[in-house]
């Protein structure tokens, strides 16, 4: 399993506004728990230890050299021994090695590039070629050869951005046992100007880290990450020295590590091939439109062992959010609903009815044209009827069934508790719900019908499920 790598580093540590307060101490990072630093000494006064102190940047210049900047600083613990000796320690979210940010406005980057567990497989780029000599008489192999050219970075412009895949190259060893050749693929994004930190994390690499998520169809998670600042005069000149490495806690999801081949992927760089560039530029294009069903979907991708009746309401609440978003989902035209409904209302003052209760009516009145998720779910089968795959088998069993348990456990009506599925026929019906909302996601990317099936008879997840089917 591959994760950010582990630093621990000694050096001297001060306050952007107190340079001249500088404390001795360790930083230890740890992908899991995070960064810890251990100063000898407090960078406040005995009055103000019983006050929180969250500073938002400490910078500091390590035993070799590197300048190291801590973003989003808490301070959990001070001691303090019967001789008036302090020591303290605060948590940071991140660990940037390579420069100095004395505030959160000049945490701003031209590109960021981030390498994830699984996208060297997802891809399958590499600049390896490696040919073999045999001496024809003896078969004996006389000659091994390999040679590293970087591979076509096939950049991809999406709006005003620059999506590229960066592979970095590097070697170890030892000059007559061994040489140990590697190379490490990043996703990097680029912009024309300036975008925080935080826009690129939260935004564009969670939109891009969801896009492999999909396509691999288990979590992907980041292992290194750099970028360029776009204050630094010198970034044009020599970026290879002008970039920053970070550093920050990655939460796997448990069983995460397990290998997966490209066969056994959703849809993988090469399955797509020439629709790569369309897919990506409409996944960004609907990230906005179906924000609510991507973050329900990916809560299940990245939550596996969560509870399998959140599991399942999650899904059936992504399905009915998509195809509100996607298609027409009312009864009647909306002039013509909004006299229905008026009428309703009107004919409520006949019971004169207690103010809140009548409040309670009117706002159940005002979803009524609003289809239900039984004829959302009859409306969505009907849109892939074309398509032969077998993961539904009886299309009026698993829309009755879907909607029964979804309304029993979101309301726990007793009258439903013997429809409602139980135990693996709970799981098997929150696995079909999710391979159907995978297969509109996988039209959502502009890939075709043929390419849809193919990609989903494709998944290992799909087929364990037409196995126990």
């Amino acid at each position: 399993m591959r994760t950010m790598k582990s630093l621990e580093m000694r050096g001297m540590w001060w306050l952007p506004e107190s340079p001249k307060n500088a404390l001795a101490g360790w930083l230890r990072f740890d992908p899991g728990s995070g960064a810890r630093l251990e100063l000898i000494g407090s960078y406040r006064g005995y009055e103000e230890l019983n006050s929180t102190f969250q500073p938002p940047l400490i910078l500091g210049v390590t035993t070799d050299g590197k300048r190291v900047s801590l973003n989003r600083c808490t301070e959990t613990k001070t001691s303090l021994s019967m001789g008036g000796f302090l020591t303290s320690t605060f948590d940071a979210q991140m660990v940037l090695v390579g420069d100095h940010f004395t505030n959160q406005d000049e945490l701003v980057f031209s590109k960021v590039g981030i390498q994830y567990d699984r996208l060297s497989e997802w891809s399958w780029l590499s600049g390896f070629k490696w040919s073999v000599t045999q001496d024809k008489a003896t078969k004996k192999i006389t000659k091994y050869a390999v040679e590293y050219s970087f591979p076509d970075t096939h950049e991809v412009a999406v709006g005003d951005l620059k999506i590229r895949f960066a592979p970095s190259f590097r070697t170890d060893g030892h000059l007559v046992e061994r040489h140990d050749l590697r190379q490490d693929l990043f996703i990097e994004i680029e912009s024309p100007t300036p975008l925080g930190l935080e826009q690129y994390l939260n935004e564009l690499f969670y939109h891009m880290q969801n896009y492999l998520s999909l396509g691999v169809g288990v979590p992907v998670y980041p292992v290194a990450a750099y970028g360029i600042p776009q204050r630094k005069e010198e970034a044009e000149a020599q970026p290879e020295t002008a970039s920053v490495q970070f550093f920050y806690s990655v939460r796997r999801a448990p069983g995460s590590e397990r290998s997966i081949h490209p066969s056994e992927m959703l849809f993988s760089f090469r399955d797509i091939g020439d629709a790569y560039a369309t897919s990506l530029n409409k996944w960004f294009d609907n990230t906005k439109l179906l924000k609510p069903v991507l973050d329900l979907y990916f809560s299940t991708v990245y939550a596996p062992h969560v509870y399998l009746d959140t599991r399942f309401l999650n899904i059936a609440e992504a399905l009915e959010s998509y195809h509100r978003r996607t298609r027409s989902g009312q009864y009647l035209e909306n002039s013509k609903a909004e006299a229905v409904r008026d009428a309703l209302v009107s004919s409520l003052d006949e019971f004169k009815l207690d103010k809140r209760v009548r409040s309670t009516f009117v706002a159940k009145l005002a979803y009524i044209n609003e289809f239900t998720l039984r004829r959302r779910l009859r409306d969505l089968l009907d849109s892939v009827k074309g398509m032969s795959l077998d993961m539904i088998p009886d299309e009026g069993e698993f829309v009755g069934r879907f909607t029964d348990t979804r309304n029993f456990l979101t309301h726990y009506d007793e009258s439903l508790k013997d429809k409602a599925a139980k135990g693996i026929q709970l799981y098997l019906l929150a696995e079909q719900g999710r391979s159907l909302l995978e297969l509109f996601l996988l039209g959502e990317l502009g890939l075709s019908k043929d390419q849809c099936q193919q990609a989903m008879r494709r998944s290992r997840r799909y087929r364990n499920l037409m196995a126990m089917l």
